[in-house]
């Protein structure tokens, strides 16, 4: 098979009275070639993966698929990274007396990158129930629940509010915050 690179996206910082964050390329992952339309197929049937109806249809294939960038990052990793450092730092960082004070806490210094950057999609407000649902009487994974606008703009100020809030000697929470 062939290789095509997949290129991991480093954001960086510059500061002065233009204060930004821009995106440049860090690191290139070798990425496998598409798979033909057969071995998508068996691939799925051998993980025991539903096949839609919609392959049965002559000539269509994962080749006429697109990966959407929005559904994938934006709604996808990015809700999930920013849904689970705010549940961290909503239930073991920031003092208050509800889930419900704590989330205020945060949304203050969130509103706060808004004003300084000048942000278009802004969350309204943030409350628990954005950052972890329960279903059927079971917590969920942490994921930040937003449009893709909104969880796009706030990851300059996820790093933000990491640096603010989480202790660097820690090894778990600098993790988190690099």
């Amino acid at each position: 098979m062939g290789c095509g690179r997949l290129y991991l996206l480093e954001m960086q910082h510059h500061e002065g009275p233009d204060e930004r964050f821009y995106f440049r390329s860090s690191l290139q992952l070798p990425v496998s070639a598409a798979l033909t339309s057969m071995e998508f197929l068996v691939r799925q049937r051998a993980e025991g993966k539903m096949i839609s109806a919609i392959f049965s249809i002559p000539l269509f294939g994962p080749q006429n698929c697109k990966i959407d960038f929005l559904h994938v990052c934006d709604l996808g990793t990015t809700s999930d990274f920013l849904g689970s450092l705010l549940y961290f730092i909503m239930e073991f960082v920031v003092s208050g007396n509800s889930r419900r004070d704590k989330c205020v806490t945060i949304f203050r210094e969130i509103d706060a990158f808004y004003k300084a950057n000048n942000s278009e999609n802004r969350l309204p407000k943030l409350v628990p129930t954005m950052l972890r649902a329960e279903l059927r009487g079971k917590l969920k994974s942490p994921k930040l629940r937003a449009k893709a606008g909104e969880a796009r703009v706030l990851v300059p100020c996820a790093v933000q509010l990491a640096e603010k809030f989480l202790d660097a000697s820690v090894p778990a929470q600098n993790t988190m915050i690099h």
